[in-house]
């Protein structure tokens, strides 16, 4: 069974909801003796006004059995609220069961369960207000008891879930725009939540317990921004970024906290080595990592990660639409392609990127300087990595040297660019191994041997 608590003020609204004509609504059990919507309300707030410095009254309980149950007995269904509601302290308060039928207007999709509605007041007939303090965990508690003795299919409660639950809106909205795709009333399919990617991002980035500098690199490299702090008393937090939505807590996500990627997930830290990523990362700046370190979203199946009462799971099996859908809706809305996701255009950057970064290295030496600007590109040399942006600050490369060969020449590696990057073209290699840019580096060069030839010649010594 999974238990779900509410808090209210408006006792009318809530039975006016529970009690519409369309929802096949039943009363099965309580204490009150009203029947009617009208008769409900008025007892409830009738004892509800004996204390009236309590704003919110009114306690919603909703209890939901697994599907593997299949149809359960009122007689069950009312002998388990009863005991909950007592178990948690509700002894001397009104509280009304109701039972609603599996085909559910007010919803997007039928249920394929069983459930039940309780609602309690939380002031007692002689006007005391009931503590509920941790009611949630309690609950929780409770239905884990109940499953044993009745003998009920057992649902692990959410913070012992393998993931966070999606909330019941972003589970109803997939579902509506997920019907009006295969109606033909959209033609966008339906928008997975930012919470979802970010959650099977984690699990990818961090599967192989990497050092805390690849799994940041990783995450970039799927578009995610990313933000370690660890401040100067030594707390440690982190957030992630998507699409330029508001920010997740690392706390928010399963075993996404600082602490827990370390604890949890063997994130190898060492804030000496790692200090550099971090600070890149915290700066929006690439962290550039090996390219057979990096992942992509084709790697990553997010259909085990959506709701199982969603049916991509019977598309998939029947025609691969189910992962068509996740794979159109990582696609960003204005049809610009991210390099980092397609492993064609990652190849073709790997391949202009051994072209060019020699030569662009080159460039820099002859010209003795870490930093160039041209009328087309921007070339800087730093630790190890070698970035050229194109006039309008766009990365178009980021090579790191991961070695040299038998003639002492450095051997580069492409790293990943930021989302949206628009990379190398054929262009910029025609450009970088024109004969005119050999002519100039030629040229250079033979000023600077002229230069140390000279420099290196003995002084003649002067007549007196």
């Amino acid at each position: 069974m999974i238990g779900h608590i509410e808090h209210g003020s408006n006792f009318g609204g809530l039975f006016r909801y529970l009690l519409a004509s369309d929802k096949g609504a039943r009363i099965i059990g309580g204490n009150a003796a009203g029947e009617t919507i009208d008769q409900l309300t008025q007892e409830f707030n009738n004892c509800a006004d004996q204390r009236r410095t309590t704003t919110k009254p009114v306690k919603h309980f909703i209890l939901s059995f697994a599907p593997e149950d299949g149809f359960v007995s009122d007689d069950l269904k009312q002998t388990l609220a009863s005991f909950a509601i007592q178990r948690l302290g509700y002894i001397d308060n009104q509280y009304v069961v109701i039972d609603h039928q599996r085909q559910d207007p007010g919803h997007d999709w039928n249920h394929d369960h069983d459930h039940i509605h309780i609602v309690v007041n939380m002031i007692t007939l002689d006007g005391q207000r009931v503590d509920d303090w941790q009611d949630k965990r309690r609950f929780e508690a409770i239905i884990r008891e109940l499953e044993q003795e009745h003998q009920l299919t057992p649902v692990a409660p959410s913070r012992e879930r393998n993931r966070k639950a999606l909330t019941h809106g972003q589970v109803q909205k997939y579902k509506r725009e997920l019907r009006d795709l295969r109606a033909g009333k959209q033609t966008e399919p339906p928008e997975i939540p930012i919470s979802v990617k970010l959650q099977a991002a984690i699990d990818a980035a961090s599967l192989d317990q990497p050092t805390m500098t690849i799994f940041i690199g990783r995450l970039q490299q799927l578009g995610i921004d990313v933000m370690p702090i660890v401040t100067e008393t030594g707390r440690k937090r982190i957030s992630y970024q998507m699409h330029g939505a508001k920010p997740f807590r690392g706390s928010k996500l399963h075993n996404g906290s600082f602490p827990k990627l370390i604890s949890h997930r063997g994130i190898d830290l060492d804030l000496q080595r790692d200090k550099k990523a971090m600070d890149d990362a915290v700066n929006h700046q690439p962290v550039i990592i090996p390219s057979d370190q990096l992942i992509e979203w084709s790697q990553i199946n997010l259909i085990p990660y959506l709701p199982s009462e969603l049916p991509l799971e019977e598309l998939e099996k029947e025609t691969k639409a189910g992962q068509d859908l996740i794979s159109q809706s990582l696609e960003p809305k204005d049809n610009q392609l991210m390099p980092e996701l397609f492993s064609d255009v990652l190849n073709k950057q790997q391949e202009y990127t051994l072209i060019i970064a020699p030569i662009a290295q080159r460039w820099l030496q002859v010209n003795q300087t870490v930093s160039y600007q041209s009328k087309h590109h921007v070339i800087e040399y730093e630790s190890g990595k070698l970035t050229i942006k194109d006039n309008q600050g766009n990365y178009q490369m980021m090579a790191v040297a991961v070695g040299t060969d038998q003639q002492n020449q450095t051997i580069w590696q492409s790293g990943n660019l930021p989302l949206n990057s628009p990379g190398l073209t054929q262009e910029d290699v025609e450009r970088f191994t024109s004969s005119k840019m050999e002519k100039a580096i030629k040229e250079i060069e033979g000023k600077l041997n002229q230069a140390t030839s000279q420099s290196s010649q003995p002084r003649r010594r002067r007549r007196r």
